[in-house]
């Protein structure tokens, strides 16, 4: 999406409710009954929803008319959540009070909010721990949502903060590059 849309053009909530949902496979639900003019979710009608919704398209007619009934009833419960990433970064601590959708729009949100913070990045790192101490996941969240000049400054200033970072990303990039080897 970022590479063909550019990252400010479409909706990221699309992106951390597919991944926070990624086993219940809402990226893809072909109909049961091979003939119907219901919608449904596949990666197309993501995309066009992602787009959509950054133009401000965001009707329960709108999102089901994309993903269907079924799925955008769940979509749309998940956009209701709300986070206060400001106040997560004064009190990371709340981050372990919020819920799961609620965790997932944190590490969506922590991005733009670094990314918009370049100079004050180290203000975040204490809900950075927090993030990561729970799920890993969380920080790759974090750093798949930001843009590249942005994520590279970001992640020079993390390892310093914290070598061990650099360990854990590693894993990750190297798990992902032994999953997409087979």
């Amino acid at each position: 999406m970022d590479n063909r849309f550019g990252q400010e053009n479409w909706d990221h909530r699309v992106y951390a409710f597919l991944l926070a949902f990624r086993d219940e496979n809402y990226f893809m639900q072909p109909p049961k009954r091979r003939e119907t003019l219901d919608p449904y979710p596949v990666p197309r009608t993501w995309t066009w929803l992602a787009l959509e919704l950054h133009e401000g398209f965001d009707s329960p007619d709108d999102i089901d008319g994309y993903v269907g009934a079924e799925v955008g009833a769940k979509f749309r419960a998940f956009l209701k959540t709300r986070v206060d990433i400001d106040d997560l970064v004064a009190a990371p601590r709340k981050f372990h009070d919020l819920n799961f959708d609620a965790k997932y729009m944190a590490a969506i949100m922590l991005a733009s909010w670094l990314s918009k913070h370049v100079k004050q990045m180290r203000k975040a790192f204490p809900l950075i721990d927090e993030m990561t101490s729970e799920r890993t996941e969380f920080l790759v969240i974090t750093c798949t949502s930001m843009k590249r000049n942005k994520l590279l400054k970001f992640l020079e200033q993390l390892i310093k903060y914290q070598p061990e970072y650099r360990k854990i990303l590693s894993e990750v990039a190297l798990g992902l590059r032994d999953a997409i080897a087979v």
